[in-house]
């Protein structure tokens, strides 16, 4: 189903995050921190705020999958409304 093939693997990202990493502790070598000029980032985060971004990521992922054929439901009925109907219009944006 859809549910298993897609939010499954989000769920349990959740859950190897959660098993192996702590926000407050970090394992020589197992640093989720990023640091301005390495590799090529930009941006410089501690390894509690990385994990707070990737576990609240994660998270949103999973409840918009979970509510997805909602979403798609709307979206069709929104483009397929026959008072409003879907019109296709150069409003400058690219």
């Amino acid at each position: 189903s859809f549910l298993n093939s897609n939010r499954k693997p989000v769920i349990e990202c959740i859950d190897l995050l959660k098993k192996y990493f702590s926000p407050a502790t970090v394992e020589p070598g197992y640093s989720l921190s990023i640091d301005e000029g390495i590799s090529g980032a930009r941006l410089s985060h501690t390894h509690e705020l990385q994990y707070n971004y990737v576990l609240q990521s994660l998270t949103l992922w999973a409840a918009i999958l979970e509510d997805m054929f909602r979403l798609w439901y709307l979206a069709e009925q929104d483009l397929l409304s026959t008072t409003q109907p879907y019109e296709l219009r150069n409003t400058g944006q690219g």
